[in-house]
């Protein structure tokens, strides 16, 4: 792409979720004029509800990237390179570069002509197995509860659920991914995670939207389940440098109100929150390091950090590689001395 992008040129992007976010972006601050084209309504859909999305393509439009959304690409023109690009709308664009980050879909083909059950992706159960026996899926042509997942992270969690099966070995089943993708575009930090839209009659939806500065949004969705126990999701879009965009779902035994609002606040002043879920600041990681924790799972331990939704342990394994201790090599081994 970037042997192709020169300054001052045009640039369409087919896709607004986040690789085409991120190509957009990258190009912008090469200097092309850039145009997100995307079929839905909202950038990002896949990990933003209609208003956190709303927010995200105004922010984006001050940056110079212009977004047609609701719109499809129809036809491409050029020789040896592309010129023009047409949308279903008849509307045509010039360009010099067109960008394809349309998503993934599994191709079933194959499956479905060898008579496996098949809908958007072939049909496993909790042990990843199909209705034909012998037969497994995963990845992404596996469809799991109506569900299939196009970024890596599933992919990982349902190899080690299907390892353990194939091995006699299954303690756990797999019950979905929590997915979690963050994304900084136009000098916002976009999160995502967990559901967007509540599933039962009985969903709480608690949502705070500061619309006067048009700088900061946040949205909560809390899900009363049995026992009185939430399940939080949140949405922000802060311009400023500091709180990400987030939506997050995760198990939490507090009020949804003090899970949006007192996340940061509860943080002592100048020390940054690593777990949200349980209120462990990097500080407070950094003392149990240098006490003695060398894994992800002691710092759990000792602070509770990532016994929640988890989304923190990538930083727990950064600040354990950053302050934790180098391991010891061991003595060179003495030389043999020939014969």
């Amino acid at each position: 792409m970037r042997e192709y992008a020169r300054s001052g040129d045009g640039a369409v992007i087919v896709g607004g979720g986040l690789l085409g976010l991120e190509a957009a972006k990258v190009l912008s601050d090469m200097g092309l004029h850039v145009t997100v084209v995307d079929s839905s309504k909202i950038l990002m859909n896949a990990q933003l509800d209609e208003i956190a999305g709303e927010m995200l393509a105004r922010q984006i439009d001050r940056t110079g990237i212009f977004a047609r959304l609701g719109r499809t690409l129809e036809s491409i023109y050029g020789d040896e390179r592309v010129t023009s690009v047409v949308l279903d709308d008849g509307t045509t664009l010039s360009t010099d570069l067109v960008v394809l980050a349309c998503g993934v879909r599994p191709r079933v083909d194959t499956a479905r002509a060898s008579g496996l059950p098949v809908n958007k992706g072939i049909l496993v159960n909790d042990t990843l197995a199909t209705e034909v026996p012998g037969v497994y899926a995963f990845g992404e042509c596996a469809e799991h509860r109506g569900k299939t997942y196009g970024i890596v992270t599933p992919v990982w969690e349902q190899a080690a659920v299907l390892a353990d099966v194939l091995t006699g070995q299954a303690k756990d089943r797999y019950r979905g991914s929590k997915l979690y993708t963050r994304l900084k575009v136009a000098g916002v930090d976009v999160a995502s995670m967990g559901a967007l839209e509540p599933e039962l009659e009985r969903d709480e939806v608690l949502q705070i939207v500061e619309e006067r500065r048009d700088c900061y949004q946040e949205v909560d969705r809390a899900r009363r389940q049995a026992g009185g126990r939430h399940v939080g999701g949140q949405h922000r879009c802060d311009r400023r440098p500091g709180p990400a965009v987030r939506i997050a779902a995760m198990p939490c035994r507090i009020d949804p109100l003090e899970l949006l609002c007192l996340q940061r606040a509860l943080a002592p002043a100048g020390e940054r929150m690593v777990c949200n879920c349980n209120k462990v600041t990097e500080q407070a990681l950094c003392d149990a390091i240098a006490a003695g924790a060398d894994s992800v799972s002691a710092l759990s331990d000792c602070t509770r950090a990532g016994s929640g939704c988890g989304s923190c342990k990538g930083e727990l394994t950064q600040l354990l590689s950053k302050f934790g201790k180098p391991a010891q090599s061991l003595p060179p081994l003495p030389l043999l001395a020939s014969a």
